[in-house]
């Protein structure tokens, strides 16, 4: 499959999410785009399956445990976990510096689970990174398409805000068909990732498949020298 697949996807689904909401009428966009509406759903589905398929995989690839953890805290971030607990979003500055948006023994907790999710992080990029990097560079599908991933994600996070953006800045309002036009690219935007992300997986085990992953920090299989070697 094409190295250019995972972004191709995503860019296709922001389209056609914009165009569908430019041409169909706003109370079935909203509807359909809204909080809790099917395509919200259809990405938490999409992030919980693919974590599902990455754990049943993953004999043998401790990567791929990483990336099912990933794709289950994005699943939760579609249900807005991290406000279902806390008056405030635990990742909001305000969170953190108001006394009125949680006791002191609830911050502590919050900031241990934070520091627990950021340490799986931080061992997880320290050990693969380098493989990525070269699987980049080398122009694996796979790794193009978890960039493709990284990439979208900062800028759907940003399409999310624009509103409130847009009012700080002029202390105006979208219109409700600019405000709508924005929610669907988010949507179906944030849809796609997941879609890619079961690309990527597919892209992986088609290297897999040729005998051409590395596995890295491990030598080739004496036993069988087409045996391919894995995250």
């Amino acid at each position: 499959m094409t190295k250019w697949l995972g972004i191709t996807v995503v860019l296709i689904g922001a389209v056609v999410g914009m165009a569908g909401a430019a041409y169909l009428p706003i109370a079935t966009v909203s509807a359909s785009v809204g909080e809790g509406g099917p395509i919200e759903l259809a990405a938490v589905y999409l992030w919980f399956t693919l974590a599902l398929v990455l754990i049943v995989l993953a004999a043998g690839r401790p990567a791929l445990f990483f990336s099912a953890f990933v794709c289950v805290l994005a699943g939760a971030r579609e249900l807005d976990a991290d406000t279902a607990f806390t008056d405030e979003g635990v990742t909001n500055l305000r969170y953190w510096a108001r006394a009125d948006t949680g006791s002191v023994s609830e911050k502590i907790l919050v900031a241990v689970i934070l520091a627990l999710i950021i340490s799986v992080f931080v061992v997880a990029i320290r050990r693969y990174w380098r493989h990525l990097a070269k699987s980049f560079a080398d122009g694996q599908a796979w790794a193009w398409s978890l960039a493709a991933m990284v990439m979208a994600t900062p800028v759907l996070m940003l399409a999310d805000g624009a509103a409130r953006y847009y009012h700080n800045l002029t202390g105006s309002q979208f219109s409700s068909a600019t405000h709508i036009l924005q929610i669907a690219f988010e949507e179906t935007g944030e849809l796609m990732l997941p879609v890619v992300g079961f690309i990527a997986l597919g892209q992986y085990f088609e290297r897999v498949q040729a005998g051409l992953e590395l596995r890295s920090g491990h030598s080739m299989s004496a036993q069988d020298p087409r045996e391919p070697r894995h995250l």
